[in-house]
């Protein structure tokens, strides 16, 4: 079951061949949040949709979808806060660490890398 959505703009953050998501697709770079979206309730043409229009926003192509489980952050130090900023069903998974530092960059990495081996590539 799929509840959270992340656009990916890079083919870099996954790959086709594999189907699967690569940890940069989950990281947030030097941020505590990382941009997704609540897709419960949605059909695949609602998701498509919610694509152009993140599209739109960014001013880039989204090449693929991550779609995630709500319960696959539950052992992790991060949570789920939905904003509906700038669009309706936008939120954060929040809780990253901050900072340049190798323990920050270490963890961030870990939380992509468990987040990007949770989810499942579309599109």
């Amino acid at each position: 079951m799929s509840d959270l959505a992340r656009f990916l703009f890079q083919k870099g953050h996954f790959s086709s061949a594999n189907q699967r998501v690569k940890p940069g697709g989950f990281n947030p770079g030097n941020r505590s949040d990382l941009s997704v979206f609540d897709i419960r309730d949605t059909d695949s043409a609602t998701r498509m949709a919610l694509g152009m229009q993140v599209s739109e926003l960014q001013g880039r192509d989204v090449k693929a979808r991550a779609e995630l489980a709500l319960d696959a952050l539950d052992d992790l130090p991060v949570s789920f806060l939905r904003d509906d900023t700038p669009i309706e069903r936008h939120g954060n998974i929040t809780g990253f660490p901050v900072g340049v530092d190798d323990d920050a960059r270490s963890t961030r990495l870990e939380l992509a890398t468990r987040l990007a081996n949770s989810s499942k590539l579309v599109g």
